[in-house]
C-alpha cells in the first residue's frame, strides 16, 4: 500500500507494531485468527480524494522464519466533492432609497469557484440565483437587465451583478445563489454549494402625507378639529409613525 492509513491496535494476545501503511501483527495462530475476525480490528482509510485500485501486500512469517506473500486489492470509488469558493465579498449596508435609480455593484468581482480536487477538474459549474430580499432588485452589469430568482448565470455575470434599492424598502437579509457541478451525488457525493451575501438596508424616516379638505360652517360658529380631518398617513415608513403635531 502506498497511500492512505492502516489502523490497528494491540488486543488480547496479539501485539501490533509499525505505523502508517506498515504494520506487523505477532501472536499465535489461534489468537491471530481471532484478532483478524474481529470487526474493526484492522481498518484502512484512503488518502484524501483518492480513488482507483489500491493493493495491500501481505507477508506471513511462521516461527521457523518461513514466509509466504499474498495481496488484496481495495477498489476505492470516487465520491464527488462540493465546489469550492475563493474570495469573500463584503456585506452590503446602505440606507433606504439610497440607490433607487442607478444600479451599483454587489462587489462580487473577487469571487471565484473551483470544482474541488484535481481529479474533478473536468467538471462544469452552473450558477443560479436562489433568493433576493424584497427591499432590493438585482441587475446585470448594464444596470437595466433584471435578474430575478431562479436566473442562471455564468461566473462572469455573477461577478458583475449590480443592485438597486426598492423605494421605501428596508430590512436585513441575504442574496443567495448556488454553484453546482455536473458530478455525481452517488455514494454521498455533494454537487451543490449554497453561497450568500448579507445585505442591510437601514430605514430612513419619510415625510408623512396629508389631504386637502373643505369645511362648511355658519358665521360665528366654533369648529373643533380632530386629527382625522388632516388626513395624516405615513405609508412610506415601516413600521409607520404616529401623528406628533399639526402646524397651522
Amino acid at each position: 500500500m502506498t497511500e492512505g492509513t492502516l489502523l490497528a491496535t494491540s488486543s488480547g494476545n496479539v501485539s501490533v507494531a509499525g505505523s502508517g501503511l506498515s504494520r506487523t501483527f505477532t501472536g499465535s495462530t489461534a489468537d491471530l485468527n481471532t484478532f483478524f475476525s474481529t470487526a474493526g480490528a484492522v481498518t484502512y482509510q484512503g488518502a484524501a480524494n483518492a480513488s482507483g485500485d489500491k493493493t495491500l501486500s501481505i507477508t506471513v512469517v511462521d516461527t521457523a522464519g518461513n514466509t509466504t506473500s499474498a495481496s488484496t486489492t481495495l477498489a476505492l470509488t470516487d465520491v464527488n466533492d462540493v465546489p469550492v469558493r475563493s474570495g469573500t465579498p463584503s456585506a452590503i449596508s446602505v440606507n433606504e432609497d439610497s440607490n433607487n435609480v442607478t444600479a451599483i455593484s454587489l462587489g462580487l468581482s473577487g469571487l471565484s469557484y473551483s470544482t474541488g480536487p484535481a481529479l474533478e477538474s473536468a467538471q462544469a459549474l452552473t450558477y443560479k440565483i436562489i433568493s433576493i430580499p424584497t427591499f432590493m432588485s438585482l441587475f446585470m452589469a448594464n444596470g437595466s437587465t433584471a435578474v430575478p430568482a431562479e436566473t442562471l448565470l455564468t461566473l462572469t455575470e455573477l461577478q458583475a451583478l449590480t443592485y438597486k434599492t426598492v423605494a421605501h424598502g428596508n430590512g436585513t437579509g441575504s442574496i443567495t445563489w448556488t454553484v453546482q457541478d455536473n458530478g455525481s451525488i452517488a455514494n454521498g457525493g455533494v454537487d451543490t454549494l449554497t453561497d450568500s451575501l448579507a445585505v442591510t438596508v437601514t430605514s430612513v424616516n419619510d415625510a408623512p402625507t396629508a389631504r386637502n379638505g373643505s369645511i362648511n360652517m355658519l358665521t360665528g360658529a366654533t369648529k373643533t378639529f380632530g386629527a382625522a380631518e388632516f388626513g395624516f398617513a405615513d405609508a412610506s415608513d415601516s413600521p409607520s409613525n404616529s401623528l406628533d403635531s399639526v402646524i397651522i
